[in-house]
């Protein structure tokens, strides 16, 4: 292997260990569209969230003239006790 590699494997283990040391990390996906009509969706639209355990998402919606409701952005809040 040569340095060069040696190094970049070595920075992506301190990597993942630095985000995930201690903590647990968990997926939130994001709610379905309500399609009102056969418009497409915007393809930057949210699809999920990883957050800490001890985290929560509040979801922004977004509503086209017709009624199309989709996931634009989100807010991550701490987990309420």
């Amino acid at each position: 292997m040569t340095d060069t590699a040696h190094k970049g494997r070595e920075f992506l283990h301190l990597a993942r260990g630095f985000m995930t040391e201690g903590k647990q990390k968990r997926t939130v996906f994001a709610p379905q569209p309500i399609l009102i009509s056969s418009l497409a969706l915007p393809a930057n639209r949210v699809i999920s969230v990883e957050v800490d355990d001890n985290e929560d998402v509040e979801w922004m919606w977004t509503s086209l003239p017709e009624g199309t409701k989709y996931i634009s952005g989100y807010t991550i809040v701490k987990k309420a006790d």
